[in-house]
């Protein structure tokens, strides 16, 4: 918030100066600048009002120009130049523009909206004008669904062409925190859910709206950024968007924790382990992920065998595995995969496969891939549970 804080702060700044150079007999340019210009086009194809230049402010490789559209709102558009320097001391030169019409809209009409939106009691405002929603608990997102369906017909009602405006101007959905504050003791709070404007015209339903607040609030009550105890059928309504803890234990062995990287796919509605190998035979601290499909067959009371850098094979049970690639030489003297085949007791499983690039390291294929849930009960023979209180997944045989 305080970045934000810290732009709007900047930009009323700068069209004081500019409103105060009107009052002072200030004129607008007889000749256009190129920049000026193309400042015009932009505006003509983002905004439905008519709007009149009227001044401009010089900086180093910055110009701010200043306009006012047919009801008198005035507002600033700053023009900027960048360059990229490269080897041999070539640059290249990049344009953009910010437009603050949209702040000093909600600025203008800063009372018809508080009044608007003084019933749903989880309005906020940087600035005294620029709206936010925060909630307490999870019992306030029902109302903070209401207040932005609310705040989206308020935009969708200024003359802006959303689908063109080139600045996302949106807001927050924050969480309070009495304990935190800024600097000038307002309530703050993490970020839940941000809205941009540019995206208005496909703004989802209340309904729909709701339910993505309620499954990012619960994700961040999982994920400890805030604390609050909700019920038990809630918890698994809406699962956690990543997991670190896989417990594992087979009939005759003891429950082992290991870290993972473990990350839920929403469109399967399955959680799988990110770069997971089924080649790789040491223990690296920084990356639980090495290493580790050997320890889970070893945790289930099995056996790993490393038979080269590109075969491998594992007995859990009296079940056989077995892991194979088909490698050619590839154009950036990396080793591609042609072909990869995992079988169990000789039958060909359909399981993820790595990534088609691997290299060669002391005797160590680089193969990664994504495994869901349902692909790691294959290569096991197990079954997988997710304990959605704890955030941990538990495979078990």
């Amino acid at each position: 918030m305080k970045s934000r804080d810290t732009k709007m702060a900047m930009r009323k700044l700068l069209a004081a100066i500019l409103a105060a150079a009107l009052m002072t007999g200030a004129t607008a340019c007889q000749t256009e600048p190129s920049d000026l210009r193309e400042v015009k086009r932009m505006l003509s194809n983002t905004l439905s009002a008519k709007v009149e230049y009227r001044f401009q402010m010089l900086e180093k490789n910055r110009i701010a120009y200043l306009f006012r559209d047919e009801n008198g709102v005035c507002f600033s558009v700053d023009a900027w130049v960048t360059e990229d320097y490269w080897l041999g001391g070539l640059g290249v030169k990049h344009r953009g523009h910010g437009c603050d019409y949209y702040e000093r809209l909600l600025e203008a009409n800063n009372e018809s909206i508080r009044a608007a939106l003084a019933g749903y009691g989880v309005v906020r405002y940087v600035d005294n004008f620029l709206p936010y929603v925060a909630v307490g608990s999870y019992a306030d997102l029902e109302n903070a669904a209401e207040a932005l369906c609310a705040i989206k017909d308020i935009a969708a009602g200024f003359p802006i062409r959303w689908d063109r405006y080139a600045p996302a101007f949106g807001f927050e959905v924050v969480t309070l925190s009495a304990e935190r504050t800024d600097e000038d003791g307002r309530q703050s709070g993490l970020s839940l859910w941000e809205i941009c404007y540019k995206d208005i015209e496909s703004f989802p339903e209340r309904a729909e709206l709701l339910e993505e607040l309620r499954r990012e609030y619960v994700d961040r009550v999982k994920l400890g950024e805030f604390a609050e105890e909700l019920p038990d059928e809630i918890l698994e309504k809406y699962p956690a968007s990543r997991m670190k803890l896989l417990r594992v234990g087979g009939a005759e062995t003891a429950e082992q924790e290991y870290m993972a990287d473990l990350f839920y796919d929403r469109g399967t509605g399955e959680y799988f382990i990110k770069n997971l190998s089924l080649w790789q035979v040491f223990d690296h601290a920084c990356e639980p992920t090495r290493g580790l499909f050997r320890q889970l067959v070893q945790a289930l009371g099995g056996v790993y065998r490393y038979e080269g850098w590109k075969k491998a094979s594992w007995e859990i049970g009296g079940d056989l595995w077995t892991a194979e690639i088909v490698s050619e030489q590839g154009d950036d003297d990396g080793m591609r995969v042609k072909s990869i085949t995992v079988r169990k007791n000789g039958a060909e499983l359909d399981v993820a496969k790595p990534d088609n690039i691997i290299g060669k390291d002391e005797g160590v294929a680089y193969t990664f891939a994504d495994y869901p849930l349902s692909d790691l009960e294959k290569l096991l023979g197990a079954k997988t549970e997710v304990d959605h209180k704890e955030m941990a997944v538990r495979i078990v045989r």
